[in-house]
């Protein structure tokens, strides 16, 4: 990844000409008072400053800051109400509050319009961005995936393998276990494997969730830097090797 520099014009613009010299100007700078708190710092600091205002300057300052940016919150807040309308309305039809299965379909659906959004409108570097919709595509298609289907798949129809149907006479149907141990004892290994699947399953999901160990993490980028040698050690970049190793996983860092 390469550094941006900024132009003559972008110094300028930030007021960065004379940054060193007030970076230096403020480590010699002599301390002049002291709070015990955050509190008195801002009463002293702020309060009383505000209170202190002519009162034409409060009037301004409650229709600029009470006024004007309530009404500016509320069209935002409205603006965005009619832009997920219109956006969530295939879930609003299917919504049912009493199934756990709508809370993750809602959960899935919301995945996929963030894992558009970040690829198609992300402004974060290449490398770390496609790592992240990656990694939120695969917790679609992990969350997706009908684990019990594959246990299923494994023991597809325990009832027939010791059954007996019996039709009489009369029209009546009759189902008869014919081996009441080996029955059970298929059933208990079907929950098993059943239980076993499920567990990896969410072990899965919530893993891409809760995100690499950031210990570990940068454990590994010590780990590389220590395994160059001492002409490629100059050369080391950290925050480089940190987002070649970065996985993508980890909903805090789902945003742009």
């Amino acid at each position: 990844m390469k550094s941006q520099k900024l132009s003559e014009k972008g110094i300028k613009r930030f007021n960065l000409e004379n940054a060193e010299q007030s970076i230096e100007k403020s480590k010699k700078a002599v301390p002049v008072k002291e709070w015990n708190n955050f509190d008195d710092y801002f009463k002293e600091e702020f309060e009383d400053r505000y209170n202190n205002k002519k009162w034409y300057e409060r009037v301004k300052d409650f229709f600029v800051y009470s006024i004007g940016w309530n009404v500016r919150n509320w069209w935002i807040d409205t603006k965005w109400y009619f832009h997920n309308l219109k956006c969530f309305q295939p879930m609003l039809k299917s919504w049912r509050s009493w199934d756990y299965k709508y809370q993750i379909d809602l959960f899935v659906f919301g995945l996929k319009q963030l894992a558009d959004a970040i690829d198609r409108y992300g402004n974060e570097e290449d490398v770390s961005r496609n790592k992240k919709v990656a990694a939120i595509r695969s917790l679609i298609a992990e969350i997706e995936l009908d684990y019990q289907d594959t246990v299923d798949k494994r023991f597809s129809s325990m009832h027939s393998y010791f059954s007996k149907i019996i039709k009489y006479s009369d029209g009546s149907v009759s189902h008869i276990c014919t081996d009441e141990d080996a029955y059970v004892k298929d059933r208990e290994r079907y929950h098993a494997a059943l239980k076993k699947a499920r567990k990896a399953h969410y072990d899965k999901i919530f893993k891409l969730i809760i995100g690499q160990d950031d210990d570990k993490l940068n454990q590994m980028v010590k780990d590389k830097y220590e395994a160059l040698s001492e002409e490629e050690k100059k050369k080391f970049d950290p925050y480089v090797a940190r987002v070649e190793l970065f996985d993508g996983s980890g909903i805090e860092g789902w945003w742009d």
